[in-house]
């Protein structure tokens, strides 16, 4: 730093080296007339030596000036450049001090930009600190006198400076955490979202309409169950990165731990939902099953009575209808007891359903009791026939004996 010196000190210095080869003249003369034995030759080596000394003290005092005021000009020169520094980054403060981390994403984005151009602006203010720095250092070596200013000044631009880059790095993690919270946030909505299409799913009532239509509807919830479960790590992700901001202590913590709540708790009410879904399926088709067990078992009853009832009575008195009817009749006993064991699996099964299924028990115990009306109607049936069998033996032997005593 060497600015101009004032026009006055210029001016004052060109005038004194001017009359410095008049002065010399002077003084020369003075000593040519000693030389040639002037009558006042004393008189003039004392006024030679007198002017001599003075032009010698004038110009090294003009020297000191000069070099004083330009060490003043380069002081006053360097606090100037200090104070504009220091200025400069003032005006840059408040963009690091703001309020404002952004609304979402994309204003979070674009504020990161902004913080991206003024780091570097702050790390190309490396080259004007040393350059200062510097410059202080130069001029301390030649003047002591105005070090406590030159210090201070330098120790508050220093301090100035690196406060600026703490508030730039503060910034910077500040904007960091914003931009964590708003992709939790989204991430957070977008599962939200998905669960709430999940539970429709799961919700669903529709439980076929036989057996084949609800093994479909299982196969199908099996698929949905099974990726059900593989999307369990989105979940556990989306739920670890808000602990993660929860660990950083980050300012919307109070947010971020009420949101992992909800999720964690959505979540678990998809899964209960989904395995009572999976465990009406399996009560459906077990009712469905004991649909199709008493609808066949039914059948089997009605098939019974159609033949006997086709087959109609035999005639009383002919032997070999009454061994036919019996041989019929036998038959039957022997369908009834198989009927009658599934009709005790039918019990079984129907009062296990009722107690595992109450809403299915009216429908169970419905499809029961027509089975078991069908049965006792067949059962009485055959009871009828066998007294019939009885007293026809009973005659067809009565009719033989008279007939011998005949």
């Amino acid at each position: 730093l060497f600015p101009p010196l004032p026009d006055s000190i210029v001016v004052y210095t060109l005038v004194t080296i001017a009359r410095e080869p008049t002065i010399s003249g002077l003084i020369g003369r003075a000593n040519q007339l000693s030389r040639r034995g002037h009558f006042a030759a004393a008189a003039l080596d004392g006024r030679s030596r007198e002017l001599a000394a003075a032009l010698r003290a004038l110009v090294d005092a003009a020297a000191v000036r000069s070099t004083r005021l330009r060490e003043r000009c380069d002081l006053l020169q360097l606090t100037s450049e200090m104070a504009e520094a220091e200025a400069w980054l003032l005006e840059r403060r408040p963009a690091l001090v703001a309020a404002d981390v952004g609304r979402d994403q994309d204003s979070v984005l674009a504020l990161s930009r902004r913080l991206d151009a003024l780091q570097r602006e702050l790390h190309a203010f490396d080259a004007t600190y040393a350059r200062l720095d510097k410059a202080a250092a130069a001029l301390l070596e030649r003047n002591t006198s105005d070090k406590d200013i030159v210090s201070e000044r330098l120790a508050e631009l220093r301090d100035r400076y690196e406060e600026m880059k703490l508030l730039s790095a503060k910034r910077q993690q500040r904007l960091q955490q914003s931009l964590k919270y708003f992709k939790f946030v989204q991430e957070c909505e977008e599962v939200h979202e998905w669960i709430g299409e999940q539970m429709t799913v799961a919700a669903s009532e529709d439980y076929g309409l036989d057996v084949e239509h609800v093994e479909t509807l299982q196969q199908a919830f099996d698929n949905f169950f099974a990726q059900l479960q593989a999307s369990e790590g989105r979940i556990e992700a989306v739920c670890e990165g808000g602990q993660a901001l929860l660990e950083e202590n980050a300012p919307e913590g109070e947010r971020v731990r009420q949101r992992v709540d909800d999720l964690r708790g959505l979540w678990d009410d998809l899964r209960e939902l989904a395995l009572a879904r999976q465990e009406a399926l399996a009560g459906a088709r077990r009712v469905h099953e004991f649909d199709r067990a008493a609808e066949e078992t039914a059948a089997w009853v009605a098939g019974k009575e159609a033949l006997w009832r086709a087959d109609g009575p035999a005639p009383l008195l002919a032997p070999h209808a009454l061994h036919a009817q019996r041989r019929r009749l036998r038959a039957l006993r022997a369908d009834l007891l198989a009927i009658a064991a599934a009709h005790r699996a039918l019990q079984q099964e129907a009062a296990s359903l009722g107690e595992a299924f109450p809403d299915a028990k009216e429908h169970v115990t419905a499809k029961l009791e027509d089975v078991t009306e069908a049965l006792e109607a067949l059962t009485q049936r055959a009871d009828q026939a066998d007294q019939q069998l009885d007293l026809a033996e009973q005659l067809q032997a009565y009719f033989g004996t008279y007939q011998e005593l005949l």
